[in-house]
């Protein structure tokens, strides 16, 4: 493999684990699941009211990738060292098309039940779901 092919393989995986932790990392999971330990109980964290809960439902299952997307995201890591450098572009670029879709999926959902949301619900919704504060990470 050559530094250029290595490059371009390492920044596609890089590409492709930082657009999917990004969308996983506020989703609910069970114990184990693909998120790692189980992540908060939105539900019970918010204290969500009756006719918050379709909304909350909606944003749970666009959370989640389905078997299928989870089955292409497979395929598309599998063999790429073996493409040409051109078919391994176009696998690159469809597996970034899938997780964008998922991507704005998950985004959609998000902003329709944060908008149900109360102020205060809001406010704790927003930091369950703070990206981590660390080391040579920018503040703010």
């Amino acid at each position: 493999m050559t530094p250029t092919s290595r490059l371009l393989t390492a920044l596609a995986a890089s590409v492709v684990l930082a657009a999917t932790s990004g969308a996983v990392q506020a989703q609910p999971q069970g114990p184990g699941g693909p998120a790692g330990p189980q992540q908060p109980d939105f539900s019970a964290a918010l204290h969500l009211r009756p006719e918050q809960q379709g909304a909350y439902a909606a944003f749970k299952t666009a959370s989640q990738p389905s078997p299928d997307e989870m089955s292409r995201m497979r395929a598309g890591h599998q063999g790429l060292s073996s493409l040409s450098t051109p078919a391994r572009l176009d696998r690159i670029a469809s597996t970034l098309r899938l997780q964008q879709e998922m991507f704005m999926r998950y985004a959609n959902a998000t902003r329709t039940f944060y908008g149900q949301l109360s102020p205060d619900q809001q406010h704790t919704f927003d930091q369950i779901t703070a990206p981590p504060t660390g080391r040579g990470r920018p503040q703010g």
